[in-house]
């Protein structure tokens, strides 16, 4: 997983919870704050990961595999609970903003939310507290406001001898499984003769499939650096690893 798909998961997630909310990243020149709905901004911070990383070879090439953390900012904008003081009277309103905030964590923590980040291969973990910030800003449209810091981890992948090949680089072939020999394939018993069917291990295999990213970096020219490796090796007439 990448960090641009990471922050797309974690983002539908919080708008999945704040439906009747705008959900949009924080930091972004053109964003415009709505007047009418609550608003939740999400920063991300720094990224963290090992300097080595687990690495195994996969078709002759190196495949690394990074343990990626990476803090996500949930800022809560909100009018708060409408009070009706008497009639005539200007309503007032109750600062919420923590106390939502704090219900939006109890969904991240729930079984719904932890089944949706395993199938993702991501996870997401709670902070203890909430911040209030309702004192410290003057805004005369959003008055109340609270905030919470999460950690999202994930395991991105460097596959390559440059390091430069995605994820998508390494694919898992699963062959089909193939019946037993004849005189192992039937057995008699209580339900008959059954069939017997034996389950190949399935195949990694690394196509260099190189990606330029948004800022110009990577090229194809990488590719010719993927050659320089070998799978066997010949030793007076005879190979080490025999043919399959």
């Amino acid at each position: 997983m990448t960090l641009s798909e990471a922050k797309r998961f974690f983002r539908n997630l919080t708008a999945r919870y704040f439906k009747d909310a705008n959900v949009i990243y924080s930091n972004q020149s053109h964003a415009v704050k709505p007047t009418s709905k609550p608003l939740v901004t999400i920063a991300f911070g720094n990224i963290k990961r090992p300097i080595n990383p687990p690495t195994i070879i996969v078709d002759g090439r190196p495949v690394s595999y990074y343990p990626t953390v990476v803090t996500a900012t949930v800022n809560l904008f909100t009018h708060g609970r409408k009070i009706e003081i008497a009639k005539g009277i200007t309503p007032a309103y109750e600062d919420t903003a923590t106390e939502d905030l704090a219900s939006f964590l109890d969904f991240l923590n729930s079984e719904v939310a932890i089944t949706l980040c395993s199938e993702n291969d991501i996870a997401v973990i709670v902070p203890n507290d909430v911040m209030t910030l309702s004192g410290l800003i003057n805004d005369v449209i959003y008055e109340y406001r609270a905030k919470a810091e999460v950690e999202i981890r994930f395991t991105s992948t460097a596959a390559g001898y440059s390091g430069t090949l995605p994820a998508e680089s390494v694919s898992i072939t699963v062959p089909e499984p193939q019946p037993m020999p004849e005189q192992e394939s039937r057995s008699k018993g209580f339900f008959g003769a059954t069939e017997l069917y034996d389950s190949p291990k399935p195949t990694e295999s690394v196509t260099p499939k190189p990606v330029t990213s948004p800022s110009g970096g990577n090229n194809e020219d990488f590719i010719s650096e993927e050659d320089y490796y070998f799978t066997n090796v010949v030793i007076s007439g005879k190979k080490v690893k025999p043919d399959e």
